[in-house]
């Protein structure tokens, strides 16, 4: 299988995994809790591993009534959000995000293989990546989420 392959030349070098996150450059204490959210074990994964390689936390939930839950009790500092998934979609997760307060500025990166579903997403804030993507892609949309949104991580709202 030529894509594992491939995803394992990708992978960062041991001296910029230490220095990827913006939560725990300048002394910062903080690491990054990202929550991963697709049906997709594989996927998944892929994710857990760059996403830990990269200096995160990583979380994950199967479906979208997982992810709310998680999102509710323990919020996130970015969510990674399939739109496709069963139970509740990405776009219901997105829509109950949007109506709570304390839960509305955690970025979002949507995944999806959907391009008809790119409008409905967009507006809500959220960066996309289409499906199939690149780890590294994920990962750099992630850091610049998080670069973009460092000053309150949501594990202390």
């Amino acid at each position: 299988n030529w894509e594992g392959v491939l995803m394992v030349a990708e992978l960062p070098s041991r001296a910029s995994r230490q220095r990827s996150s913006p939560f725990a450059e300048n002394g910062g204490s903080h690491v990054a809790r990202i929550l991963v959210v697709d049906d997709d074990v594989n996927i998944q994964a892929v994710l857990r591993y760059r996403l830990e390689a990269a200096g995160h936390q990583d979380v994950t939930a199967g479906d979208g009534a997982e992810a709310l839950a998680r999102i509710q009790s323990e919020p996130p500092d970015a969510v990674i959000l399939d739109l496709m998934m069963p139970l509740v979609d990405g776009i219901e997760v997105l829509e109950s995000m949007a109506k709570t307060s304390s839960l509305e500025k955690i970025p979002v990166l949507v995944l999806t293989a959907r391009v008809d579903k790119i409008d409905a997403v967009s507006a809500y804030g959220t960066a996309v990546v289409q499906k199939p993507f690149s780890p590294r892609d994920v990962t750099e949309r992630v850091e610049e989420l998080l670069s973009s949104n460092p000053a309150i991580p949501a594990a202390e709202l």
